[in-house]
């Protein structure tokens, strides 16, 4: 697996996620859920596939959703920043805190993120162009 020639996903991620990473690029599947325990690699391997599919689908937006939002800015959000970086893409992508978001500077498109304890943001919640893809559970 590698990204513009020059990241090797599998130097970033864990080998198991080869095949699910696979089936998302090719189509195959628009859905999964990531098992395993602590230190498996599965928040590494989402943020990772989050930012590749915004990179990779110029009308896609993402949302990604925390049990409760009270830690989802020291857990998930600078999880999906270690990824922009691992991917090489830190100064094409602009950070907010509020509201969190995870913008994409070439086109727009942005990564928010939100607590599920909050139904009410979430009903709002409306992409200025395009659409969202699916959520993210963390």
């Amino acid at each position: 697996m590698t990204y513009n020639n020059t990241i090797r996903l599998s130097n970033i991620v864990e080998p198991t996620f080869a095949k699910p990473h696979a089936a998302l690029k090719q189509g195959g599947v628009n859905q999964l859920v990531l098992r395993g325990g602590r230190g498996s690699g599965k928040s590494s391997y989402a943020s990772i596939e989050g930012i590749l599919t915004i990179v990779g689908n110029r009308d896609t937006h993402g949302v990604v959703l925390r049990k409760v939002s009270n830690t989802l800015r020291s857990i998930v959000f600078t999880q999906y920043q270690w990824a922009v970086s691992e991917l090489g893409l830190f100064g094409k992508f602009r950070r907010t805190v509020s509201p969190m978001e995870l913008t994409y500077i070439p086109t727009g498109q942005k990564i928010m993120f939100f607590g599920a304890d909050d139904h009410g943001k979430l009903k709002s919640n409306k992409p200025s162009f395009g659409y969202s893809q699916g959520y993210l559970k963390y």
